[in-house]
């Protein structure tokens, strides 16, 4: 990854955030913080940051963390990230009930319970 070492490289915010928003990217799809991937949480949230941010006349993007996502973290995701946020969800809703209705139910009904 290019963002992978702190020590060299592009921060995540930069590359993720700025240059995909510069791009025309609506939508930018990273690796989530607490789980197996490198990123933290102040990365995650920079990166976020950097996609709603100002940016002249360009309109901001959405940020969509993947990875370590579970149903019961959305709560948590929903006060970070914000409810104008994209959460991509797929492992973890197998995980979560034998069929794929309730689990989809579950995350919906998270998501209605944290947004206002």
């Amino acid at each position: 990854m290019y963002y992978s070492n702190p020590d060299h490289g592009i921060t995540p915010a930069v590359l993720l955030g700025s240059i995909y928003r510069l791009l025309g990217a609506d939508i930018s799809i990273f690796v989530n913080y607490g789980g197996r991937f490198p990123l933290t949480k102040a990365d995650c949230l920079d990166l976020s940051a950097a996609l709603r941010g100002p940016m002249g006349t360009l309109k901001p993007s959405f940020p969509s963390p993947a990875g370590g996502m579970s149903v019961d973290k959305v709560g948590e995701m929903i006060q970070a990230y914000g409810e104008d946020t994209v959460f991509l969800i797929s492992g973890a809703l197998i995980q979560h009930a034998p069929d794929m209705e309730t689990s989809t139910r579950a995350f919906m009904d998270k998501i209605y319970q944290y947004s206002a």
